[in-house]
């Protein structure tokens, strides 16, 4: 049985570079307690098993894959000429409203003596159910292809819902914590200097009520004075009634008691409850209450706390077309996503300082005339050809993981697996041809240099990915012009006309690219 652990000592925080970094977490799952995928099925699993997660800390690299509830805004169309501002602008408004509802990691470790790879596969489910009541309700959109898709592939929605892990941003956990130390300290203050009643405050009570109050008042009186009884419990009421019972016994007696409302289960009306309690008393309920309070917090913050690990890790992390994923990553689970293109790389590289895109790196100069097409499933089949090969691959001891011949792509684990074994295939090719031959490229290698922090743009004319570390390229476009033509023309027809020449825009504009070996002034 996983161990328990109380989250006010299991977990410290330091500050660092804005967001908390979660020091006695060892990650992935202990193999006593791993299931192998979906092995997270509910939020209270999750928080049992947390502590004894390592896998990330003995891995030499990790692979992660998402799923999303949509991808496209129409808002947010994206064209072949974007400048990268652009296209960061565009990516931006796309994720802003969709969300990431499966979460795939692999982790990836070498043994040079057997010249082989062990795995250890993981898919989450997560969804922002609000665990605490200071947590967000958030508003999401979902797109019908997107969803189409997901099911056709067998995607399990209720179990997104039902048994997702919840969690909080860095902005949102900060937010609430703030809210707590901001009321148990006013709560504390409260008690310390609460005036003792003198009776004499007047308390309006209409007519109507004056018998019952005093009543209330009576019993109140008695019960104070019977040194036998330490509780009390009056009749369900409303809500104003339980305002004057509140205001008038607090004016007779603001030391020595505490009141309380409860609930009915049964009828769900509420009543009020009285106890003789010192300040003192009064006190250590507070802490305890704060303390119970701030562990819901930390289990509110949920998902985030894997996040925060990977991002503490500094391992290098691949995925595959990635570029998107890494927006809704930062935007879900650390900050709302700037303005400006290049806040953005800062932030992605203080968040993820070492990532890898396949795609970006099957569609490189070296390999891509080794590959055919850079979609992931074709890519494996590839790379498991004569061109390519992948050392001995096998599930670490103690863990189970995914049947490659299930074929089980677009779930999260899966295919951040797929990537695992693209990357491993192409790295050894890359350093088959280095000079001289590298037999095993290490994730920090030079070799791999070229390829680290750069992403594959998709549906780009000239530029084929953007650089995290540096400035972008800025192609020369003299060669390219902006042409319209009247909405009458035949879509067929003006396609055949400028097909040989340019990329077909909309119904009323293209873009021209004149090719040099294909322009004639005559």
């Amino acid at each position: 049985m996983p161990r328990q652990v109380n989250p006010s000592k299991s977990t410290s925080y330091d500050w660092v570079k804005g967001f908390y970094r979660h020091k006695e977490l060892s990650f992935l799952l202990d193999p006593e307690v791993c299931v192998g995928t979906d092995l997270i099925k509910q939020m209270y699993d999750f928080e049992e098993v947390l502590p004894s997660i390592k896998s990330i800390d003995d891995c030499d690299f990790l692979c992660r894959d998402t799923e999303l509830t949509g991808l496209y805004n129409a808002r947010s169309e994206e064209h072949a000429f974007d400048t990268m501002e652009e296209r960061y602008f565009k990516l931006r408004e796309r994720c802003s409203n969709f969300l990431i509802i499966q979460f795939g990691l692999t982790t990836f470790k070498y043994h040079p003596e057997e010249k082989k790879y062990t795995h250890c596969d993981f898919n989450f489910y997560v969804f922002p159910r609000p665990h605490i009541r200071q947590a967000p309700d958030p508003r999401f959109w979902c797109q019908s292809s997107s969803l189409h898709f997901l099911a056709s592939h067998k995607y399990d929605f209720n179990k997104t819902i039902y048994e997702g892990i919840p969690y909080l941003t860095f902005t949102q956990e900060k937010k609430v914590r703030d809210y707590l130390n901001k009321k148990y300290e006013i709560e504390r203050g409260s008690v310390k200097h609460t005036p003792k009643a003198n009776g004499q405050k007047n308390v309006e009570v209409p007519d109507e009520h004056k018998k019952f109050i005093a009543d209330v008042n009576e019993r109140v009186d008695a019960f104070i004075l019977d040194e036998s009884q330490t509780a009390m419990q009056l009749e369900p009421c409303s809500s104003y009634l339980r305002k004057l019972i509140y205001e008038s016994v607090q004016s007779k007696h603001s030391t020595g008691i505490e009141m309380s409302s409860k609930i009915v289960e049964s009828s769900n009306q509420r009543y009020i409850t009285i106890i003789k309690c010192t300040d003192q008393d009064k006190l250590d309920k507070l802490q305890s209450q704060e303390i119970n309070d701030l562990g819901d917090v930390d289990s509110a913050v949920g998902f985030r706390k894997v996040m925060d690990y990977l991002s503490a890790s500094k391992k290098l992390m691949i995925g595959h077309n990635m570029y998107l994923d890494v927006f809704h990553m930062i935007e879900q689970f650390f900050f709302p996503l700037p303005e400006d293109l290049s806040e953005f790389k800062s932030m992605v590289r203080m968040t993820f300082p070492n990532l890898l895109d396949t795609k970006y790196l099957a569609s490189s100069e070296k390999l891509r005339p080794f590959l055919e097409s850079t979609q992931l499933g074709e890519l494996l089949r590839q790379v498991k050809g004569k061109s390519f090969e992948i050392p001995p691959v096998e599930v670490a001891d103690g863990y189970k993981g995914y049947d490659l011949t299930s074929e089980q792509f677009h779930e999260a684990g899966f295919d951040a697996l797929t990537a695992g074994l693209c990357y491993i295939a192409m790295a050894k090719k890359l350093g088959a041809l280095a000079t001289p031959s590298v037999e095993y490229v290490e994730p920090s290698s030079r070799i791999l240099s070229p390829y680290v922090n750069r992403f594959f743009i998709l549906w780009h004319f000239d530029i084929n990915g953007v650089n995290l570390c540096g400035p972008d390229p800025e192609p020369n476009r003299d060669n390219v012009f902006h042409v319209s033509f009247p909405q009458e023309w035949k879509t067929v027809d003006v396609v055949e006309l400028f097909l040989p020449y340019g990329k077909f825009l909309s119904i009323e504009s293209l873009y021209l690219n004149i090719e040099s070996n294909k322009y004639n002034p005559n």
